[in-house]
């Protein structure tokens, strides 16, 4: 078939199917504003036409690439046999048309060229029309995108471990230093207590209520300590400190809770332990303030190659909208920690049901299991 006849089949196929018009210039043929490059070529066979658009793109010219080259030279070592498999079942299946979003091409001077490639059979003959768009500018933008994101990861893991580093240092100074003051305070609180007993009955009266003021401080202490950074979980593990957080939850709210871990001498990297204590501290603390819960289950476990974490209660229903505010910053922070670990996380409100709260972790982030 001589070009002007393929021209006119073009006209004619991509007016009734597309609206867009072939025009044919010389040796040449452009479509639409000239944004596509495109080439036509014969089953099995070599490039017949090419538009102005394709020789700015590859950097070849007509008479290099017209009769006598075939597109696989063009994907050069891109090419693999699974792309070959999909080519050539499409040009044997009944299909008129074929999308790739993103294919690989060498141009004439080596570099690399990203398109996007879309193929169509050119009806009552073999040939077929292959529309390129360059699509490497998008590709550069992804590719700055995913660094951008990368790095601010980086810097999201390095402010929440440094702000642990922070809270476990806070969190020694104040048991060290406020918690051994008010025991010398109390020590010296007892010895007027033990003096003023049958001496001073006011005084001793006065010293007892401070002593009991005392002891409610230490007790406080130990709390905003244990808060800002457990010292079960450094020196017990993660296990352990979960079985902790159940038992004062329950003993403090009133709400039932327990655990459920398997298996139970589990052994996790601290990174790990550390930032899924943080996550049930904040799941807890949202089922005080806003769930009517009388129950909570906290659940660890693996499965043959991943980690999971479940926090579930039977309360009234997290409303499904408030996931995504940008002013939940307890489901926020939660969000940082699954990222920050490279895991997923399944937030679902169920209402008059409960909530769940899953984290699905890679199971390499398990350094150990006894």
């Amino acid at each position: 078939m001589d070009r002007p006849k393929i021209i006119e089949l073009l006209n004619r196929d991509m007016e009734d199917e597309h609206g867009a018009i072939i025009q044919y210039l010389g040796h040449a043929y452009a479509i639409g504003e000239g944004e596509t490059a495109c080439e036509i070529e014969a089953i099995d066979t070599l490039i017949l036409l090419v538009n102005e658009k394709f020789c700015d793109l590859t950097g070849y010219s007509k008479l290099e690439v017209e009769g006598k080259m075939h597109w696989t030279k063009l994907m050069g070592q891109f090419i693999t046999k699974r792309a070959l498999d999909v080519y050539y079942k499409f040009s044997n299946s009944e299909s008129s048309s074929f999308y790739v979003p993103e294919s690989s091409l060498l141009a004439k001077d080596g570099h690399t060229l990203y398109v996007m490639v879309f193929i169509k059979k050119l009806p009552g003959t073999q040939y077929r029309i292959y529309s390129l768009t360059d699509i490497s500018h998008l590709r550069d933008i992804e590719l700055a995108l995913r660094e951008s994101n990368k790095r601010l990861k980086e810097l999201s893991n390095h402010l929440v471990q440094a702000r642990e580093l922070e809270r476990k240092a806070l969190a020694q100074e104040i048991h060290d230093q406020l918690g051994q003051a008010l025991t010398g305070f109390n020590i010296d609180v007892s010895l007027i207590i033990k003096r003023s007993k049958n001496l001073d009955p006011e005084i001793y009266k006065s010293a007892m209520c401070l002593s009991e003021k005392i002891q409610l401080t230490i007790q406080d202490v130990k709390r905003i300590a244990t808060e800002l950074r457990s010292q079960i979980l450094d020196d017990m593990g993660l296990v352990a400190s979960l079985e902790w957080l159940s038992e004062d939850f329950q003993r403090r709210t009133g709400i039932k809770c327990w655990t459920e871990i398997h298996p139970k001498d589990l052994k996790t990297d601290p990174i790990l332990s550390v930032n899924l204590f943080r996550i049930c501290q904040e799941a807890l603390t949202n089922i005080i303030r806003h769930s009517h819960a009388t129950t909570v289950v906290i659940r660890l476990y693996m499965t043959p190659d991943q980690l999971i974490f479940q926090i579930k209660d039977n309360g009234i229903g997290i409303n499904m909208k408030l996931i995504d505010k940008n002013d939940s910053f307890g489901i926020l922070g939660i969000k940082e920690r699954v990222c920050m670990l490279g895991g997923r996380l399944k937030i679902k409100g169920v209402l008059n049901v409960g909530t769940s709260i899953v984290i699905l972790l890679p199971l390499p982030r398990i350094i150990n299991n006894v």
